[in-house]
């Protein structure tokens, strides 16, 4: 999985370079909260805080490893401060990792769901704000259109959700899929067009744009080792970061929609 092939790697890792990653922590973590974060402000606008809150899947809140201002769970926290927050994934071992981490976060009382997205356990009108991470794009084309249906069960009326998915038009996902053959899930790039048409009968789309995940560490190793793009594989690295709001130039699409 990808969360053991990074683990692997951290522990490869000279001391020196761990020095020097965390002397770029604190820069790059900054970069990435401004840049790839900026669509949960957009959201805070819309929903404020002291709401019930829902996030998909748990497999950053699992480790500790990578800085505490990285993790979406802490700035969840941060941004919105909730009433509640609840968790679901679908991996046992992530949600027992998960739990003992909240604490760390800033959530006294978050709940940790173990379950499936497209079956969730909870009651309909049960949430404010429903967080999607990446984590619906593993879902095939039938299996996501049952999940939309569910995510509108959960939502309060007038409720929000903000879907973070991998980008097609940016991203070669048969070659994605290829180096993560071996016991993840696959992964279903698509257009921002294609999400929009499907959530367009249930929710009314009212944010939209492109981001890319910029960080300095061994996980954008990772990326690098794994992620084949169409034209820009052949170009210097350093192009690949683009905060433009360009299909072509970046690795996520993300929207912010609420529930009619």
């Amino acid at each position: 999985m990808y969360f053991s092939a990074r683990k692997k790697l951290d522990q490869k890792t000279s001391n020196l370079s761990k020095k020097l990653n965390l002397l770029v922590d604190n820069f790059s973590s900054r970069v990435w909260y401004s840049f790839f974060i900026y669509p949960l402000f957009k959201l805070y606008k819309n929903v404020g805080k002291n709401k019930v809150i829902l996030k998909f899947d748990v497999w950053e809140e699992s480790s500790l490893r990578i800085s505490k201002i990285r993790h979406l769970p802490y700035l969840i926290k941060k941004i919105f401060d909730p009433k509640e927050i609840f968790f679901i994934d679908i991996d046992k071992k992530l949600v027992s990792l998960s739990k003992k981490n909240m604490k760390y976060f800033g959530f006294k009382k978050a709940v940790v769901v173990n379950g499936d997205i497209s079956n969730m356990p909870f009651k309909d009108n049960t949430f404010d704000v429903i967080i999607d991470f990446s984590t619906t794009d593993h879902l095939n084309f039938i299996k996501l259109k049952s999940t939309i249906e569910k995510i509108h069960k959960v939502l309060k009326k007038n409720g929000y959700l903000i879907i973070y998915h991998l980008n097609s038009e940016y991203f070669n996902i048969k070659s994605w899929n290829y180096q993560y053959s071996s016991g993840l899930f696959p992964s279903y790039a698509r257009k921002l067009s294609t999400l929009k048409a499907l959530l367009s009968k249930k929710f009314e789309v009212v944010d939209f744009g492109y981001c890319f995940p910029f960080f300095v560490d061994n996980t954008l190793f990772i990326y690098y080792r794994f992620l084949y793009n169409k034209l820009y594989r052949f170009l210097p690295r350093k192009l690949l970061f683009s905060f433009l709001n360009s299909s072509k130039l970046n690795l996520f699409f993300y929207l912010i929609a609420y529930k009619i």
